[in-house]
């Protein structure tokens, strides 16, 4: 069966951090460039929480050791909490705080700092789906928020966001009009939706998926970061789908932005899926390529935050410079071979030597060497066409040519040589 793997990263707001959580910046911090994309979340609050649904067989969850970190607890489900230590010298950064194989399904994922004034920060959190059947592949399908299977209503509500230019293809959807609704229609088994989050972006907005429950997401964080994951849901099934996707007015007066940027779309041919015309990137793999179990990954082969964003754009990159390789090599072995077999006939039509053996067949000012003739009106079959007096070879070459141009038509082409000379093309 097929498996994918989803990286959410610290600010995606499918991530849910109780009150006392800030982000981490090198303003407070000198090694927070270590941190994946240099971002990352911290609280030194005993009982503070990070909590997540996911739908798979694998979860993990990352970030730091330090010097000044401490305990810290998980739990999956209803299951007893399992106690750690993130306490290390030196510090180590990109570290698997977490890792656990759980049945395919829906599971809720919650940890926290368990011992006062210590920290514990989040990384970035990943996790493992399989979809569809044994022996057959993983189709996924990019769409950007300009394809048509996004609908804006109303159309007059939404317009370009600010920094579009941070945007996956450079193009993107915004609103600050709590009434306007945007809605996208698929066929898949798992959709991811990306986004941007930061101080201005939506503190509330509410998701739907197809006649299921609506669930809120709050997408203000201290910091701008784009392309992050808004929302994901999985175990969709066979058939057609609908997202629903609004912002939420507050008792605030300021309920920010939404923004879309773009959505991935999992799926399988047991599924009924298959590539979508108009999506900006789509992706086969063969079952064979796709991890099928759920392994342990060391610290050394964990996926970066953007895993599944930036794998599925190299290997479509890679093969398209592979097929682009290989066309252009069979361009240049049909032009040698057809250049090996018509070339050196038609340079020699081209380019004709006269025979010059007598010194009076030098070309001189003014004249015509032997081989040359003028073109005269002929007057009919047998009319002849004037010689210049030749010996030797010259002699033997205006032979052939006179005996030859009896039985042959006219060049088809003549080389002009000057006013009033011409050379038949042979």
């Amino acid at each position: 069966m097929p498996s994918y793997t989803t990286v959410l990263e610290d600010t995606s707001p499918v991530l849910v951090y109780s009150t006392s959580w800030g982000a981490g910046h090198s303003a407070h911090d000198s090694s927070a460039e270590l941190y994946t994309q240099s971002s990352f979340t911290i609280t030194e609050v005993k009982g503070e929480s990070m909590s997540f649904k996911f739908f798979g067989t694998s979860v993990w969850v990352f970030g730091a050791k330090r010097g000044n970190h401490g305990n810290y607890i998980v739990q999956i489900n209803e299951d007893p909490y399992l106690q750690f230590n993130g306490q290390s010298a030196p510090d180590e950064f990109n570290q698997m705080l977490f890792n656990s194989t759980v049945d395919l399904g829906t599971h809720n994922l919650t940890i926290s700092n368990d011992e006062e004034s210590k920290f514990l920060d989040i990384d970035y959190v990943a996790f493992e789906s399989n979809i569809g059947q044994n022996d057959e592949a993983l189709i996924v399908n990019t769409y950007q928020d300009n394809h048509p299977s996004f609908a804006y209503s109303p159309p007059s509500s939404w317009k370009i966001p600010d920094a579009v230019g941070m945007f996956s293809g450079g193009s993107g959807h915004a609103t600050t009009d709590s009434s306007a609704i945007a809605t996208f229609t698929f066929q898949g088994g798992a959709i991811a939706l990306y986004g941007p989050v930061g101080p201005n972006q939506a503190s509330k907005y509410s998701v739907q998926v197809d006649d299921g429950n609506k669930s809120f997401f709050n997408a203000t964080k201290q910091f701008y970061r784009p392309q992050q994951i808004l929302f994901y849901a999985g175990n969709l099934g066979q058939g057609t789908h609908s997202l629903h996707l609004q912002l939420v007015s507050t008792a605030s007066d300021t309920t920010g932005e939404l923004a879309i940027d773009y959505a991935n779309v999992y799926t399988a041919p047991s599924l009924g899926g298959s590539f979508i015309a108009g999506a900006s990137a789509a992706l086969t793999l063969p079952s064979s390529a796709v991890t099928s179990a759920a392994p342990t990954l060391p610290t050394s082969a964990v996926p970066s935050p953007n895993h599944n964003y930036i794998t599925e754009r190299r290997l479509v990159a890679g093969l398209a410079a592979t097929s682009s390789l290989a066309l252009l090599m069979t361009v240049i072995c049909i032009w040698l071979l057809w250049r090996q077999r018509y070339g050196p006939l038609r340079l020699s039509r081209r380019h004709v030597e006269p025979f010059l053996d007598d010194d009076h067949n030098i070309r001189q000012p003014n004249s015509l060497p032997s081989p040359w003739v003028t073109n005269s009106p002929a007057s009919g079959p047998d009319s002849a066409t004037a010689m210049p007096q030749a010996s030797g070879r010259g002699l033997l070459f205006q032979l052939r040519s006179a005996a030859s141009s009896k039985s042959r038509p006219p060049p088809a082409y003549t080389i002009l040589d000057g006013p009033g000379r011409t050379q038949p093309a042979f």
